[in-house]
C-alpha cells in the first residue's frame, strides 16, 4: 500500500471513522429546568440526572 500523502487531506490513508452514540436531552432538560443552574450541574454530575436506556 502507498504511503498517505500527507499535503492530501482526503487521502484513502488519513481516513478516520468515529461512532457517535447519544441520547436526546429532553427528560434532563425538563427535569432541570425546575432546578437552579448549580443545582441541575451538580445533579448531572452525582448521576442524579442522568438519560436512562
Amino acid at each position: 500500500m502507498d504511503e498517505a500523502d500527507p499535503t492530501d487531506l482526503f487521502a484513502a490513508g488519513l481516513r478516520r471513522q468515529r461512532m457517535v452514540d447519544w441520547h436526546a436531552p429532553g427528560p434532563v432538560a425538563r427535569a432541570a429546568a425546575a432546578m437552579s443552574g448549580l443545582d441541575a450541574m451538580r445533579a448531572i454530575g452525582d448521576g442524579v440526572l442522568r438519560n436512562r436506556r
